[in-house]
């Protein structure tokens, strides 16, 4: 099949915990309860004494269970996955909900074709190749309730809709962290990858510092969509990670613990992103993340800047703005020579519709076959393979769309101190 769905509830206690910093109800589970969309359900249990110390960014590590019902499912699907198809968990932006017929991504993202037209909709399994065959792999369609009214969200909590999602989201990763841990269990060394848009991408590295060792070193790479996120959470959570790993599986058991301990092992003496071989199968240190930017989306990650809440790091900036890491790549999706580039590769990737849009980064035509060679040619389009290529090494300054300003190419900026506002 081409995809599994799974879907995650709301849970009030979610938002509480970690905007307002109250206790909750004890009895509620902090990563929420999991229904069935177009799959088994995901039963996520949890020690009570966890919630309270929930937070947007390093939350501890839960101890979720998974149904049977979705082990034997997951297991009948990855068995079925021959060596080299690859395996990837796809979570949507905010705006979606799998709990509302209307705005289910199962039925509008994940689906071979969406269920209505719509220029802000697209079938990403099969813009990215996955079709009805197990040859061409797995995809596994992560859904969590990413819609809020405003009002009610100001009455109830003090902060608008979108932070209240944005918490929610940062929750759900103990959600994505239990579903990796258990792809990991039953199909060990094969590398899980994820692709996120928006605040989809809050949820994938929400779920990295949750990870143990076995599955921390199964994540291979993460593609990033207008990653809707600050720069700071995530060399926090890359770091976790790393730390993790550091440890090795003398905590887990099972068919990955050989893997997690090569990878221990190796970043004695290996950088980060550095390969490894272990009985023929190279094993990567770190996870690959590629975020994906462009320029229409200037407007989003100005709105995000100013609305998303802020923990400490008053003067934090959003993913597009870059991250310092090994294994971090930055890719503008509508810089003029990028179509050239690809399609000397074989990628139509059309012009840009528009000067402002949140979603061309999975409606624009060809872009989504650009990820997908991401997960499929795993050599050629590797963060040290792009690097390389000089086409793809300079961006365009924020606000060329709109300002009217030459389009000279310029390296991607560092973050800079600002003003911190929002809510």
């Amino acid at each position: 099949m081409a995809c599994i769905g799974v879907s995650l509830k709301a849970e009030q206690t979610v938002a509480r915990l970690v905007l307002a910093g109250t206790e909750g109800d004890p009895g509620q589970s902090p990563a929420g309860s999991l229904a069935p969309s177009s799959a088994p359900p995901l039963d996520l249990s949890s020690d009570a004494s966890s919630a309270a110390f929930l937070d947007p960014s390093l939350a501890p590590t839960l101890a979720p269970a998974i149904a049977p019902s979705l082990t034997a499912s997951l297991a009948t699907c990855l068995a079925a996955c021959p060596p080299g198809a690859p395996i990837a968990v796809l979570i949507h932006g905010y705006r979606f909900d799998p709990g509302t017929p209307d705005h289910d991504p199962h039925r509008l993202l994940y689906a071979q074709a969406p269920a209505r037209q719509s220029a802000k909709l697209a079938s990403w399994t099969d813009g990215l190749g996955f079709g009805a065959g197990p040859e061409t792999g797995l995809a596994i369609g992560f859904g969590w309730p990413a819609r809020a009214a405003h009002l009610p969200s100001l009455v109830r909590l003090g902060h608008t809709g979108f932070a209240e999602v944005y918490a929610r989201a940062g929750a759900a990763g103990a959600a994505l962290a239990a579903l990796i841990a258990q792809i990991a269990h039953l199909a060990p060394n094969r590398p899980i990858d994820i692709l996120a848009h928006s605040l989809g991408a809050r949820v994938a590295l929400s779920a990295l510092p949750r990870l143990g060792p076995a599955a921390a070193g199964a994540v291979g790479r993460l593609i990033l969509l207008g990653g809707a996120e600050y720069a700071g959470t995530a060399r926090a959570a890359l770091a976790k990670l790393a730390q993790v790993g550091a440890q090795g599986p003398s905590s887990e058991k099972g068919p990955s613990s050989e893997k997690g301990q090569v990878r221990a092992q190796g970043q004695a003496q290996e950088p980060a992103g550095a390969l490894q071989k272990q009985a023929g199968e190279e094993i990567r240190a770190a996870p690959e993340i590629y975020s994906i930017t462009a320029r229409q989306n200037d407007v989003y990650d100005a709105l995000f800047e100013t609305f998303a809440p802020r923990g400490d790091a008053l003067c934090d900036q959003v993913l597009s703005r870059g991250v310092d890491a090994p294994d971090w790549f930055s890719l503008q999706l509508d810089a003029p020579h990028l179509m050239g580039w690809a399609a000397a590769r074989g990628i139509a990737l059309e012009p840009a519709a528009r000067a402002v849009c949140h979603w061309s980064f999975y409606t624009r035509p060809g872009a989504l076959a650009l990820y997908g060679r991401i997960l499929r040619d795993r050599a050629a389009w590797s963060v040290a393979a792009l690097r390389r290529a000089p086409a793809l090494a300079a961006h365009e300054p924020r606000w060329t769309r709109l300002s009217g300003l030459p389009r000279a190419a310029v390296s991607v900026p560092r973050p800079r101190l600002r003003r911190a506002r929002g809510l």
